[in-house]
């Protein structure tokens, strides 16, 4: 016992000590590591207060199969035998014990005489450095000598921007949602601007309007309530989720990307601003900013579009370096797409959309050329014209066929 009493000591100074542990639990997030937040890492240029904030890093219930069981248990060690020990709950969790466990022993401790079998057939796993948690399955890659604290301040400091093709957080509740975008932030739901083709986004958002609060609450613009001593007290850190509890002109969102705080992690963009949300807290404006971590990129997962966003340049903020890369040579939109190209930046409604002959397709200052067919979902234009042509599973008619044979172009701006 004296031997893992010297090697905890090791990492008394960095414990892990996780909670919402055991499989009895009725949480939503499990396995929970805590981060508290030290203000006076952030340069802000107004810090009215000394705030503290606790923050949970959980597993979600649907990843608990991906957490793999590791056979770095060195001996489990039950509560009869650790009390033997004169162990305490305190220096159980200084061993990187999940709280859950400490506090289970401590239970068991005082109520020595009066214990339930529960408690009596509990144990604690003396794991091999530096692995840690229940069945000791976790560990963290490289960074052994440094706290949990220490861990998040370093994520948070050291983010580089998104690149293409790479894993992001997705807001994946949507299930018949399609978006130019790669996929959406949680920011971007019910923000009062659809950005779904069939604007499921913005579905079902008119309840949280209609939400009424109490007297002694304030409300937000969102419908969102809270307690009105919270209005307009500290303006570097609102409590609303929109942020309108507190006055605008504050510059903190444009440092939130390395700031895992309340007022940057769960806040969306303020209402009524044309502002991106950069799935971090910052808001980005066509003007002022960009995002830090580059998600105002619009890339996608469809090569195509990418080559054509890349040669009309449709966004101010795209990555050029990466256009300079991805689409160097002039003819790129022919390599990336087939004959018939579709581009879905451009689509007008969920189900209309517009295809292009490639080999026709040109690209001028501010315009492109016309599409040569107009495609749409024939079971919901069924006083439209009847289709000339089908193709990808879409009902087809050719542009010049809608009457508009004035034009020749399609303008755009950005």
């Amino acid at each position: 016992m004296l031997n893992t009493w010297l090697m905890m000591q090791v990492l008394a100074n960095h414990q892990f000590n996780m909670y919402y542990t055991y499989h009895n639990d009725y949480h939503q997030d499990k396995y929970c590591l805590l981060y508290y937040v030290n203000d006076q890492l952030y340069d802000y240029f107004e810090v009215p207060v000394n705030l503290h904030q606790i923050i949970s890093y959980c597993f979600r219930h649907s990843l608990e199969n991906f957490i793999v069981i590791n056979d770095n248990i060195d001996k489990r060690i039950t509560f009869e035998e650790l009390q033997s020990k004169n162990i305490s709950s305190q220096l159980l969790l200084s061993w990187s014990a999940p709280i859950d466990l400490a506090e289970n022993y401590e239970i068991f401790l005082r109520n020595t005489s009066n214990v339930s079998l529960f408690y009596e057939e509990m144990f604690f796993d003396n794991f091999t450095i530096p692995w840690f948690g229940p069945n000791c399955r976790f560990t963290f890659d490289s960074i052994t000598e440094k706290s949990f604290n220490e861990f998040v301040t370093i994520y948070f400091r050291s983010q580089p921007q998104i690149k293409i093709g790479e894993k992001i957080t997705c807001y994946k509740h949507l299930l018949t949602c399609e978006t130019s975008l790669s996929c959406l932030d949680w920011r971007e739901i019910c923000d009062r601007k659809i950005d779904c083709f069939d604007g499921s986004d913005e579905f079902y958002c008119w309840q949280l309007e209609l939400n009424e609060c109490a007297d002694n609450e304030y409300r937000c613009h969102n419908g969102q309530c809270i307690p009105m001593e919270f209005f307009h007290d500290i303006s570097l850190n609102p409590d609303c989720l929109d942020r309108t509890d507190e006055l605008r002109g504050t510059n903190y969102p444009d440092r939130c990307h390395r700031d895992p705080a309340f007022r940057c992690e769960e806040h969306t963009c303020r209402p009524g601003i044309d502002e991106f949300p950069c799935g971090n807290g910052q808001c980005s404006t066509k003007f002022d900013s960009t995002c830090h971590n580059g998600r105002d990129n619009i890339f996608t997962n469809d090569s195509c579009s990418n080559a054509i966003n890349c040669r009309i340049d449709f966004y101010d903020a795209f990555d050029n370096m990466w256009c300079q890369e991805f689409c160097s040579e002039i003819d790129c939109i022919e390599e990336y797409c087939s004959s018939l190209l579709n581009f879905s930046t451009l689509r007008l409604l969920k189900h209309v959309q517009l295809l292009f002959n490639n080999s026709q397709f040109t690209i001028e200052p501010n315009e492109i050329s016309l599409s040569i067919y107009v495609c749409y979902d024939e079971k919901l234009c069924r006083d439209f014209l009847p289709a000339t042509i089908y193709l990808n599973d879409s009902s087809c008619r050719y542009f010049h066929e809608l009457g508009l044979e004035k034009l020749d172009t399609f303008f755009y701006a950005h």
